[in-house]
């Protein structure tokens, strides 16, 4: 009941947001500059993958992973590998040089 509570109570916050997205384009591809890690999960559903597959064809520095046997919660079914793919995403070396 507390989580039923706590979501109504979001409930205009969240029209808010979705009326924002819809009154332009929610961001420019061409403004990302720092290196973007997308997942998704082998269980996860199209769209999802989609959007990877998206994200990596759109955005100049983009790397994507699949995490097997995951699907949408992947960070909380698969924590240990989605924690490890973020750990070796950060670890790596940015050039800072990049326009």
């Amino acid at each position: 009941e507390r989580t039923r509570t706590a979501r109504r109570s979001e409930g205009r916050v969240l029209v808010g947001e979705l009326r924002d997205l819809r009154s332009g384009p929610p961001w420019q591809p061409d403004e990302i500059v720092s290196p973007v890690l997308a997942m998704s999960g082998s269980r996860a559903a199209d769209h999802h993958r989609r959007a990877v597959q998206f994200l990596e064809e759109t955005l100049p520095d983009c790397r994507s992973l699949e995490i097997e046997g995951a699907g949408h919660g992947g960070p909380n079914s698969h924590a240990q590998e989605v924690a490890a793919a973020i750990q070796a995403f950060i670890d790596q070396p940015v050039d800072v040089g990049r326009q």
